[in-house]
Order: structure tokens, then C-alpha cells, then sequence
């Protein structure tokens, strides 16, 4: 009786699967044939997620552009439409379609890929493979926006946050660095502990800060007045890079971030209280009825924006109640437009 739900429910992800995929998946769909006469065409929101995948401009990272590693989704969601997927994440499959778009004709243009560890230590820990760094360089004089997406330290959703968020602030003029850190517990960790891939995450994130101060000639950036940004998880990861602790910018020798952006992200935390000194200046997009983090953690966002006021830290906030949790861009919700209030309060800081 127990495995009729699970058949039920396997065969329904097959029908949905032979009913949403794009028909060229389903007939083997051959590279998509992206190539054109002189260049590549877009990527639509009609293209599988396989095929996204497999464009020649990620070849370098294409092991990033599906975020969720666990075995259904490893089998199903390569034959789903971008369309199909972005309704199942409740985002705007026009933003996503040009975020994606966006790094693909980065990548052609230049190199856009780093690996922030070296190789001899790539070799000596293969789950640092599962890192790096997307950077797409802006105009001269424009300051450096590092974004940082979230997953729930599960999954990097660079598709979903930062490369359509990366899209606008380039439109901008900025240069925007996205680095993905490691998250997967099936393949690298020892025990399935979120505290284990916290760490891992906030590791791989100091390390890729260092390497963009260390390489700024080199990567043709200058991260004076720079910000950082964080989305859920990755916001937890940006958050701890404020405080006064091992996790923080003073510890690792950097320089404090001009602000710090913290989207549907930033709870106090209490474990950690007295050690919000230090803090850059923040904004915070954020949802006070967020159903994926919780009302205990909503409530933690406004208690700590309550906190960094009353410390005299320059904190702005916008919140929202029709958008939800992983609105990215915020394209087609009410949160439209945060990205342009978070600069200005950037560009306040400088």
C-alpha cells in the first residue's frame, strides 16, 4: 500500500515530463544548434533545461547551470522547458531568459570563468571543483557588485538570482562577480549537518573575495567602494562576512564593503550577538510574509535591521507582500524596481 503514492507520483513527473518537455529533447535534441551563421542564437524559454546546459558559451561552467544535484532532479529537469521550471519556481521566465542570455554573450565575448583554488588543491580536495567565479567586467571607474545566490545550502541558483540580477546592475554599468560555492552533501560532505555546508559555502565565499582583491590587475577590476550581495542562503553567507568573528572581511584582511545587500536574507542571530559592530551599511528587500524561510526568520530580518539602527548603521529596507521568495530581479511582482533602490543606496556609501 505504502509504494502506490510513489508510483503515482513517478509516473505523473513522467507524464509531466513528456508533456512540458520541448519536443526537440525528447527527439534527442542535438546541441539545440545554437551555432548560426556568425554566431549563436538566443536562448528562449522554450529550449530544455538540457539544452541550456550544453551551450557551447558554458562550457566552461556548465556544471553550475543546474543547480539541483539530487537524483530526480539530475534525470527530470534537463528535459523541462526554462518555461516549465521558472512557473515551478515562481519567477519571471522573461528575466531568467535574459540572464541567461546575458552570460552566454559575456562568455563568447571573453574569458568570464575562474577557478578561485588552485590546481594543487583542487587535486588534493576534488569538491573544490564545485567552485568558482563568473566575472563580467563593466565600465572603467564602475565599482565591483559581488552576488551571491542562494539554495538553502543545497543548490546555487545563479540562474534564478544572480545572473539576471547581474544582467541589470550590468546594464548599469557595473562589473559583476558571481561566485558559486560548494553546497552538495550526497557527493562531498561526511554527514548531511546544514551547519557543515554553511561553512563550506562561507569558506568558498572568503575565498573568492580574496582572490578578487589579490588579482585586481590581472582581472582588470579595481574593488575599491565595492558591495556585496546575497539572496537566502547566499544572503547568510554575506551577512557573516560583516560581522566581527572568523567569518568576516577584518579576518581575512579585506577591506569592509562600501554596503552590504541582503534580499529576502540577514536574521539576527543571537548566538552571534555583540559582534555587529563592524557591519557595513546594509539594505535589505525582504518579505514580511516570506513562506519559505519562516516567520520566526522574517521576524529575525526586521529584529536585526532594528539592531544595525540602533547601532547607528546606515540600513534602508523595502518590503514586499506580493512578490515571493526568490523573486530575483523581482520582474513582474511588486518588488520591481529594488534593484535600482539598493544601488542608490550603494552609491550613497561610496
Amino acid at each position: 500500500m505504502k509504494k502506490r503514492p510513489l508510483l503515482r507520483f513517478c509516473i505523473g513527473l513522467l507524464l509531466a515530463v513528456l508533456l512540458f518537455a520541448p519536443l526537440s529533447w525528447i527527439l534527442g535534441d542535438p546541441v539545440v544548434n545554437y551555432r548560426m551563421p556568425g554566431g549563436y542564437r538566443s536562448i528562449s524559454g522554450r529550449d530544455s533545461f538540457g539544452s541550456v546546459e550544453r551551450h557551447p558559451a558554458f562550457s566552461d561552467f556548465s556544471e553550475f547551470i543546474l543547480p539541483w544535484k539530487d537524483t530526480a532532479n539530475q534525470l527530470l529537469t534537463p528535459g523541462l522547458s526554462l518555461d516549465f521550471v521558472c512557473r515551478q519556481n515562481r519567477t519571471n521566465t522573461a528575466s531568467i531568459v535574459d540572464g541567461l542570455n546575458f552570460v552566454a554573450s559575456a562568455s563568447l565575448d571573453e574569458e568570464i570563468f575562474y577557478p578561485i583554488y588552485t590546481e594543487e588543491e583542487r587535486a588534493a580536495d576534488p569538491s573544490l571543483e564545485e567552485t568558482g567565479l563568473i566575472l563580467i567586467r563593466g565600465e572603467p571607474g564602475k565599482p565591483v557588485a559581488v552576488l551571491t545566490s542562494g539554495g538553502a545550502f543545497t543548490s546555487v541558483c545563479l540562474f534564478l538570482e544572480s545572473f539576471p540580477v547581474g544582467n541589470v546592475l550590468h546594464q548599469m554599468g557595473y562589473t559583476v562577480a558571481m561566485p558559486k560555492y560548494r553546497v552538495d552533501p550526497a557527493f562531498h560532505f561526511q554527514t548531511d549537518d546544514p551547519a557543515e555546508r554553511e561553512h563550506a559555502a562561507n569558506a568558498d565565499f572568503s575565498r573568492a573575495m580574496t582572490f578578487l582583491f589579490e588579482n585586481q590587475q590581472t582581472l582588470g577590476i579595481d574593488m575599491t567602494d565595492h558591495s556585496v550581495w546575497g539572496f537566502s542562503a547566499g544572503g547568510r553567507t554575506t551577512w557573516l562576512w560583516g560581522l566581527e568573528d572568523e567569518c568576516g572581511y577584518a579576518a581575512h584582511g579585506l577591506p569592509a564593503p562600501a554596503a552590504m545587500i541582503l534580499v529576502y536574507s540577514g536574521w539576527y542571530d543571537d548566538a552571534r550577538a555583540g559582534q555587529y559592530g563592524a557591519m557595513p551599511p546594509c539594505y535589505f528587500a525582504w518579505l514580511p510574509e516570506d513562506d519559505v524561510i519562516g516567520t520566526e526568520n522574517a521576524a529575525g530580518i526586521a529584529r536585526m535591521i532594528e539592531q544595525l539602527r540602533t547601532l547607528g548603521i546606515p540600513c534602508e529596507e523595502s518590503t514586499y507582500h506580493q512578490a515571493k521568495h526568490g523573486f530575483g530581479e523581482g520582474r513582474g511582482t511588486d518588488a520591481e524596481g529594488w534593484i535600482e533602490k539598493a544601488v542608490s543606496f550603494w552609491e550613497t556609501q561610496r
